[in-house]
């Protein structure tokens, strides 16, 4: 097993220990697992994938495979993706929502999407669409604000609406109207069957076969679809050339046929990006949130340094990289409440792996909870502390230990933006709020693909001077 625990000072509030889903105690028998599988997957892995670097499994007469050591991760994920490709299930979990789309397809359908929008996402590119994050953080804020100077607030689905705002403006810049409500509904619909849909097809259950949410699911991946079908009617319509990612999607071709990209496949990735990306990005801002609020020292700190680097003024793109603490919050956030906390791979042949060998076939999961709180990896895992992520802390991990968004050819593209508009939005609500724990139930994680607080969180939102006493009265 890599070894690499680093030594780091303890930093503010360096007890405190948020919530977590623990794993099993022991291999559960197959009802049990499928059972807890289905109510919340990250409960289902067992306890020994925080013990050894891989675990094997038999699940329903098929052998499982659970890696979690960081070197072995990186012949998963890095040296030999082309031995471990995309497992099938991805296609059944998110086929319906997001078709064959750059997440969920392969070869060469994969390189040509992944080439046309990689463009979009160079850094210099991501910078113009910080005024768009920070006028949708200020939106937040006037909306809280209207509750008065001190008010108990449900996060999550604020955030969710932020985020959903800066990816709508940021890939469809035209104005486009979204039923928020409507959307909010399809995706949660959507999400709820996926755990269902993991437990069947670990089983070969045919992909037509109903359960609970079977129906609901499927309606909600139609909504989205629909919605997101007409934008795009529209946009050929208009032929505006607007060079956003529509525009791009509907303006690639093949460069070896010289055919455009498939109108269908347009709807994929306009999904892809729609609906994963603001997913992803909502819920690292919730967990962030919650942390601070459970911290009024780090929170303090962070407020700090905003208005050191801001002087008060609206955040902006130069202003990103100086703010460190901001993103270190939001790195350990994505820690302990990694946005993908399960990934999978498939064996295309025969391969060995940690000294076994196995069948072509094979399952591979990447628990990436998991590996992010793994004892031989990390210092005390379970405890909050930005401090892991100075950048010399940072810099001595080995690769594929911190795993957010994947790792190797297939890491997520669109990374760097989700930190930017989390860092963006971050800040700009602490400039002019503090968050405090308002006496509510701890939240428990739960995975629904992204992994979100079961309930939604509510926390305390105080303003001005109202904001000065809570922090007083916490600290």
């Amino acid at each position: 097993m890599v070894m690499s625990a680093f030594s780091h000072e303890a930093g503010a509030s360096a007890d405190f220990i948020p919530p977590r889903m623990p794993p099993a105690e022991r291999n559960l028998g197959l009802v049990s697992f499928l059972t807890t599988l289905i109510r919340n997957p990250i409960a289902a892995w067992p306890k020994r994938l925080l013990e050894e670097p891989m675990v094997v499994q038999n699940v329903g007469g098929q052998l499982v495979v659970f890696v979690s050591d960081p070197e072995l991760l990186r012949q998963v994920m890095v040296k030999e993706p082309d031995r471990f490709q995309k497992n099938p299930l991805d296609r059944r979990l998110y086929g319906p929502l997001l078709g064959n789309s750059i997440l969920t397809s392969e070869g060469n359908d994969w390189r040509l999407q992944r080439r046309t929008a990689a463009p979009l996402f160079r850094h210099a590119m991501l910078e113009r669409y910080v005024p768009i994050m920070v006028e949708a953080a200020q939106r937040v804020l006037t909306q809280w604000e209207l509750a008065g100077s001190s008010s108990v607030q449900q996060i999550d689905p604020a955030m969710m609406r932020a985020t959903f705002e800066v990816v709508a403006r940021a890939l469809l810049p035209e104005n486009h109207e979204f039923d928020m409500a409507t959307i909010e509904k399809a995706t949660d619909d959507y999400l709820a069957g996926t755990s269902w849909e993991l437990a069947f097809g670990l089983l070969h259950l045919p992909s037509w076969l109903p359960h609970p949410k079977k129906r609901r699911a499927l309606e909600g991946a139609r909504t989205i679809r629909a919605l997101l079908d007409s934008i795009i009617t529209q946009r050929q319509q208009s032929d505006s050339g607007a060079d956003d990612l529509l525009g791009r999607l509907l303006a690639a071709s093949d460069p070896h046929s010289g055919c455009p990209m498939a109108r269908r496949t347009v709807l994929d990735n306009i999904a892809t990006f729609m609906i994963a990306g603001h997913e992803t990005t909502y819920s690292t801002l919730t967990w962030a949130i919650y942390l601070l609020a459970s911290t009024p020292d780090w929170q303090g700190r962070l407020i700090e340094e905003v208005n050191l680097v801001t002087g008060g003024g609206p955040v902006t793109a130069s202003h990103l990289d100086q703010l460190v603490l901001c993103q270190q919050v939001l790195k350990e956030a994505l820690r302990l409440y990694p946005p993908a906390p399960i990934l999978s791979r498939m064996a295309t042949k025969d391969v060995e792996i940690g000294g076994r060998q196995f069948a072509k076939g094979t399952m591979f999961f990447v628990p990436v909870h998991a590996v992010h709180r793994h004892p031989k990896i990390w210092v005390d895992p379970d405890k909050f502390d930005p401090a892991r992520f100075t950048a010399d802390a940072e810099a001595s991990l080995p690769r594929c230990s911190f795993m957010p968004w994947g790792a190797g050819p297939r890491t997520c593209m669109g990374a760097s933006f989700s930190l930017m508009e989390a860092t963006s939005i971050l800040a700009t609500l602490m400039q002019r709020v503090r968050f405090s724990r308002a006496g509510r139930p701890e939240p428990v994680p739960v995975c629904r693909i992204a992994l979100r607080p079961k309930d939604p969180l509510s926390l305390r939102v105080s303003f001005g001077q109202a904001a000065t006493t809570h922090h007083s009265k916490a600290a």
